[in-house]
């Protein structure tokens, strides 16, 4: 299960964001837009990764033995970093919006100031005709 997650969150899940966010209209143009910036994006990355990887052990800070497991605790430290990011997101937003929702009145508030500008804007459209 671990590595079908790990090959699936590198590969189906950006190439299914860039799908939704792709401006074509079929399906296989969607498909092959998604396909191609992931892959310029992926080939970008790789790149500058290969170059890290051969300036640290040209310069002798890193021999070849210990590239996967430096590789295994970049992608380690990637995972816990975006994982905290996403978490400190969430532990914020999440009360803060159940907060929100709690108090009616103020939402109620809200949706009086948003239903008066939509009547501004009514009776400028109206008065437009």
């Amino acid at each position: 299960m671990y590595w079908t997650a790990y090959v699936l969150t590198w590969t189906l899940v950006p190439l299914h964001a860039q799908y939704a966010q792709s401006g074509h209209f079929t399906f296989a143009s969607r498909l092959r837009d998604a396909a191609v910036s992931n892959a310029r994006f992926y080939a970008v990355a790789g790149g500058v990764g290969v170059l890290g990887l051969v300036f640290l052990t040209a310069s002798g800070r890193m021999a070849l033995t210990a590239i996967p497991g430096f590789l295994i605790a970049a992608n380690n430290a990637f995972g816990l970093g975006a994982g905290i990011f996403l978490l400190t997101f969430g532990l914020a937003e999440v009360p803060k919006h159940v907060w929100r929702k709690a108090e009616h009145r103020s939402h109620l508030q809200w949706c009086l100031s948003r239903v008066g500008k939509k009547a501004v804007k009514l009776q400028d459209a109206r008065a437009e005709r």
